[in-house]
């Protein structure tokens, strides 16, 4: 699937969980991809297993820390951890101005 939305010029995100999927994901050739903090099985999130693969994420691939980052510690800490984007859903679904709350995590952690 991965040379095929490439082949098309898509831009792909390949999901990873652990250690092996990023292994796969690697060999696949992916050049961006997201490590989900949220076990799909048991709904728990945590933010360490963004902070146990960033080391075997290889330079010439865009790493994207998704789910779990609810503040601007949270940001900060992953940002400084080696990832340049991330996914915030629950904590700006969850908020009554989301655009406002993304605003504060950003500027409280200097992204802005």
């Amino acid at each position: 699937l991965l040379e095929e939305a490439s082949k098309i010029g898509l831009a792909v995100l390949v999901e990873v969980h652990d250690d092996r999927e990023l292994s796969r994901a690697i060999d696949a050739g992916a050049i961006m991809v997201g490590v989900n903090n949220r076990n799909l099985r048991t709904l728990v999130v945590d933010t360490a297993v963004s902070h146990s693969l960033i080391a075997r994420i290889p330079d010439t691939m865009t790493a994207i820390a998704e789910s779990g980052i609810s503040n601007a510690s949270d940001l900060r800490s992953l940002r400084d951890a080696g990832y340049s984007g991330f996914l915030i859903g629950e904590t700006l679904m969850t908020a009554s101005n989301p655009g406002q709350r993304l605003s504060r995590m950003l500027a409280e952690c200097e992204v802005v």
